[in-house]
């Protein structure tokens, strides 16, 4: 994934850009689980009675994504995307900002790197919505917005609709390292 995809204005920290997968369930247990403590974190700040297990829910989002699922579900794809967007479904915005503020930040981040991850993961969102409430019209747009610099805006509709599954797979898939590039760069010390 390079710099400047998916809200990050700097360099993520340093991973091997082949270990990122092209499938979905291929993400490693390593990078749900350091994503999963981070997000039960915030997503329970409000709410502390109520947390919700990302780990089972990116496990779930797995399982969604299997060929299995493909056949044998004929909603699969909403299926997927309402799984991938439990995971950035609770943040609040004012909640994200004070967890990731009281995280010392040995890089110096800036209000406005945070503001680009958090506009990032309201476009996902908003776009998973979209999937999940059978909303198709504006969806070509809101793909445009996550992903500026790619033609999707100019697609017609027939081919940008046979694409969206690979596209789900793609925003699941950089969603969640996404997550884990910004928790392993501002909060993991290891």
């Amino acid at each position: 994934m390079p710099a400047g995809v998916m809200g990050f204005s700097s360099e993520p920290p340093k991973i091997v850009i082949s270990e990122v997968p092209t499938k979905f369930i291929d993400i490693p247990d390593e990078v749900s689980h350091l994503v999963s403590v981070y997000m039960t974190t915030i997503t329970g700040i409000k709410k502390p009675e109520k947390k919700v297990d990302i780990e089972l829910i990116i496990k779930n989002a797995k399982n969604m994504f299997k060929s299995g699922a493909k056949w044998n579900d004929e909603l699969w794809f909403q299926h997927c995307a309402s799984s991938v967007r439990e995971i950035i479904l609770f943040i609040d915005p004012e909640d994200f900002h004070k967890a990731m503020r009281c995280i010392p930040s040995p890089d110096n981040r800036t209000d406005e790197e945070m503001q680009n991850f958090f506009s990032v993961f309201c476009n996902i969102k908003a776009y998973l919505s979209d999937v999940v409430h059978f909303v198709p019209d504006p969806r070509k747009g809101k793909i445009s917005m996550i992903y500026p610099k790619e033609s999707f805006g100019t697609m017609n509709k027939d081919d940008f609709y046979k694409m969206e599954p690979e596209i789900i797979e793609r925003i699941s898939i950089e969603l969640i390292y996404a997550l884990y590039f910004m928790f392993k760069k501002y909060c993991f010390a290891g």
